[in-house]
C-alpha cells in the first residue's frame, strides 16, 4: 500500500504490488469489505482510510504495473477480486496469479509466478 501511495509521486519505471491491503475508500464502501472490521482499528485509521482514495492515485501512475496475488487467497478473502477490478483501472496493469499460493509471497508458489515475469 505504502509503494502504491508513493508511486503517484514518484513515477517508478515499473511497480510490483502483492497482495495490495483493501484500506483505501474505496475498499471500505465496497460490498465486499468486512465493515465490522471498522470497528476494531479505531476511528483514526480509520479516518486515514477515508482519506486515501485508490482511484484518484491511479490517475497519477502510469508505471507498468503486476499486480500479484494467490489464487487460494482469493478463496479466503473476496475483497481481493474487487481490488483486482481497481488494479485493471491502471494504463499499463497486468495481474499476475500464484496457483496454490496463500497470502505467503515467500511461498514455492508465489515465488514461481514471481520468476515468470522476471
Amino acid at each position: 500500500m505504502t509503494v502504491f501511495i508513493a508511486a503517484a509521486s514518484r513515477e517508478p519505471s515499473e511497480l510490483w504490488l502483492f497482495s495490495l491491503s483493501p484500506y483505501f475508500i474505496e475498499d471500505t464502501q465496497s460490498e465486499s469489505f468486512n465493515q465490522a472490521w471498522l470497528k476494531h482499528i479505531g476511528h483514526r485509521r480509520v479516518d486515514s482510510f477515508k482519506k486515501l482514495s485508490f482511484i484518484s492515485l491511479t490517475k497519477s501512475i502510469t508505471a507498468k504495473t503486476f499486480y500479484f496475488y494467490g489464487d487460494l487467497e482469493l478463496k479466503k478473502w473476496s475483497d481481493i477480486d474487487y481490488r483486482n477490478s481497481l488494479v485493471k483501472m491502471l494504463p499499463n496493469a497486468s495481474t499476475v496469479i500464484a496457483i496454490g499460493a496463500e497470502h505467503d509471497v515467500a511461498s514455492d508458489a508465489y515465488i514461481a509466478a514471481i520468476k515468470k515475469v522476471i
